[in-house]
């Protein structure tokens, strides 16, 4: 089988949304500060932790539609290195707009494809998808993801964004001149505050770190955005490049 262009130009798109989103997450980095305060009636010092410039619902909103374009193409372009593949592997047949077959169980994946008599035209394509492409939940671990992914954000339920920051490398002085250095645990919550009781002064309100998650499967199960996406890209590039060999 030639190369399936479709199927590229698909992954070459998603990856170009992944550049974005980085580059994205970098601005948000940038943006995200600690910086030192007293209160004006207390008199205590404390630390706030924010964004600065930007409204945090906006930007988390720009990055779930980034990660919901690079899960869609992901999903395209398996859908075109599928159509492509039965088309050349078994002409005799009208597939339509087929999309590529994934289900939760190996079961079900073999019963829908004995279905569409994939096991009568072609049975090394049959064992060659059951047996080493494995789309469903126990199988291959991309595949039923990005697909579950693209189901999620197709029905216009934004696949949910989670952000934790926290602060690094504060020093702290007490009232012996004695510094103390310190860090935060991580938060979601944007803006939050580090207080002091009254005998401490903030030497140094530290830096700022920020990671961006998503959502990824049924459970909830957080993944780091860039790093799963980009996981996921190159094994679905992978897999296209498997369909390719096959047909050869």
């Amino acid at each position: 089988m030639p190369t399936c262009k479709g199927a590229r130009l698909k992954i070459k798109r998603a990856n170009h949304h992944i550049a974005e989103l980085e580059t994205c997450i970098d601005g948000l980095k940038k943006r995200l500060v600690a910086t030192a305060h007293v209160d004006a009636d207390s008199g205590l010092e404390y630390i706030k932790c924010e964004f600065t410039g930007i409204e945090e619902s906006e930007v988390l909103e720009n990055l779930a539609a980034i990660i919901g374009d690079a899960v869609h193409n992901m999903k395209c372009a398996l859908d075109h290195v599928w159509f492509e593949t039965v088309r050349r592997l078994i002409p005799s047949v009208n597939w339509g707009q087929g999309k590529f077959p994934a289900y939760p169980t190996e079961d079900r994946l073999e019963g829908e494809l004995r279905n569409l008599q994939i096991d009568v035209f072609s049975p090394d394509f049959f064992r060659f998808l059951v047996g080493q492409i494995k789309p469903y939940d126990t199988g291959d671990w991309a595949i039923r993801p990005v697909h579950k992914l693209d189901i999620r954000d197709k029905h216009r339920l934004l696949i949910p964004v989670i952000h934790y920051s926290s602060i690094s490398g504060i020093n702290i002085e007490d009232q012996y001149g004695e510094i103390h250095k310190g860090d935060t645990f991580g938060t979601s919550q944007i803006p939050f505050y580090v207080n002091f009781v009254r005998e401490l002064h903030v030497k140094d309100p530290g830096r700022a770190s920020l990671a961006v998650m998503f959502q990824d499967g049924d459970a909830g199960k957080e993944s780091r955005a860039v790093d799963t996406l980009r996981a996921y890209c190159n094994h679905i590039f992978m897999i296209v490049k498997l369909f390719e060999e096959f047909v050869e």
